[in-house]
């Protein structure tokens, strides 16, 4: 079974949490193949399912648990984050595209899908800027890291200065707004972590 697991700082031991079992993937080998996990404001604690093509959302206050599916098929959700207003943003890595999940909405409202400006990017990893409310992207092949501004709902996009530039973790200065990312995990390239110092929006 898909497992979550809280560790008691306190000193009373690991407890875990049994998930939604996935309609077709849960018998088999490999499963869903839980991926990122993040909290939002509100505590609710959300996990990615790379395969399974979901978003779950467990509560700790109530032990509850909740499914959501992506709007489209094998989409391959990877490392999300969750902006100040418990908004989901989702690289979709087989979609070629960033998604806006907000829980609270229903129907259509729920889900926008913005495709990205550079073809076969792959996206691996999505950080909010806690102080613009943007949205980094980096990308597992197209040698790019993406800025979203979700207000306009455009794409601005950085060259990084080096090839082959899969970039798995993506981490951003509260004080300055740098953006660092760690990349150069694929074969012959020399892993690196890169400083992106992006300009202020005009």
């Amino acid at each position: 079974p898909e497992l979550v697991a809280r560790v008691d700082t306190a000193g009373t031991g690991v407890r875990t949490v049994a998930l939604p079992a996935h309609p077709t993937l849960a018998a088999g080998p490999g499963g869903p193949i839980p991926y990122e996990l993040r909290v939002a404001p509100d505590g609710v604690v959300w996990m990615s399912e790379l395969h399974g093509n979901r978003m779950i959302a467990h509560d700790p206050r109530d032990g509850t648990s909740r499914a959501f599916d992506l709007p489209e098929p094998h989409m391959g959700p990877r490392r999300l984050d969750v902006d100040a207003r418990g908004v989901l943003w989702i690289p979709a890595y087989a979609a070629g595209a960033l998604v806006r999940l907000d829980p609270r909405a229903t129907g259509a409202a729920r889900y926008r899908t913005y495709p990205l400006p550079v073809r076969d990017a792959v996206p691996y990893v999505a950080r909010v800027d806690a102080r613009t409310g943007a949205v980094w992207i980096g990308t597992a092949a197209g040698d790019v890291a993406l800025r979203f501004d979700p207000r306009a709902e455009r794409f601005a996009a950085y060259p990084l200065p080096s090839r082959g530039a899969l970039v798995r973790h993506l981490a951003i200065d509260p004080r300055s707004g740098d953006v660092w990312l760690a990349y150069g995990a694929s074969p012959g390239i020399a892993a690196r972590i890169a400083r992106l110092r992006p300009l202020p929006s005009p």
